[in-house]
């Protein structure tokens, strides 16, 4: 009860300032049942890369520099990053700028891959090089481009889906995988861009297998570690 009232003072206090506007621009797409088919597909793909990003984030944070070459990586770091922008200018910031473009479909496929492999390699670099920050507006951008590589490849076989329309459900499904919240994803989603009701049915889809297969492969590698644990000890 406390964290429910705190919450709502915090959100009316803000609403003061910010306004009732939804923080991205994004079309009403329609839901089809090419696009839930998609989600049912694409879900389970979306954790294992969700999954697979909160490891290499975690092993860099794990192994970030504690003393005085922290300053130094970091020099180094953004100084790759700043070259890296002068190419692609979208990777500044938390990664707001290619979650948009990828929510309002007016980014190109190829783009869409070449950003989402720099995102994640610019947020390991960074984490590695010992800069601390959140994960939730990059996994939000990470899972909108995949989103988009692989509602690609889908509409070169059932064409007449927006890609943005993927990527609206690609951020939720990576975001619920990767932040380990997929109840909060959903409702991030559809508060971030405010789409119909009617899609809320492929979100849910692509969360639940999502969340289902990021969970299976950290209970498969959790049990291999235990297995390990033990072979050791017996020996």
């Amino acid at each position: 009860m406390p964290a429910v009232v705190t919450s709502v003072i915090a959100a009316l206090v803000a609403r003061l300032g910010l306004g009732d506007l939804p923080q991205y621009a994004v079309p009403h797409y329609v839901t089809t049942p090419s696009l839930m088919i998609w989600s049912a597909f694409a879900g389970p793909l979306i954790g294992l890369a969700a999954y697979q990003f909160t490891r290499i984030t975690g092993s860099a944070r794990a192994h970030a520099p504690r003393g005085c070459w922290l300053p130094l990586l970091c020099v180094f770091n953004f100084l790759f990053i700043g070259l890296l922008a002068t190419q692609f200018p979208i990777l500044l910031g938390n990664g707001k700028g290619p979650a948009q473009v990828g929510f309002d479909g007016s980014i190109p496929l190829r783009l869409a891959a070449i950003l989402l492999m720099l995102r994640v390699l610019i947020t390991w670099t960074s984490l590695r090089a010992g800069a601390e920050g959140g994960l939730l507006t990059p996994g939000l951008c990470n899972g909108a481009l995949l989103a988009i590589v692989l509602g690609g490849a889908w509409s070169v076989l059932f064409p007449g889906t927006p890609l943005g329309a993927f990527a609206v459900i690609g951020a939720a499904a990576f975001l619920a995988s990767s932040m380990r919240v997929p109840l909060t994803a959903v409702a991030l989603i559809f508060e971030f861009t405010q789409p119909s009701q009617g899609f809320l049915i492929p979100v849910l889809i692509a969360v639940a297998g999502s969340v289902a297969a990021s969970e299976c492969v950290s209970n498969v590698v959790a049990a291999r570690a235990r297995d390990g644990v033990v072979a050791q000890a017996k020996a």
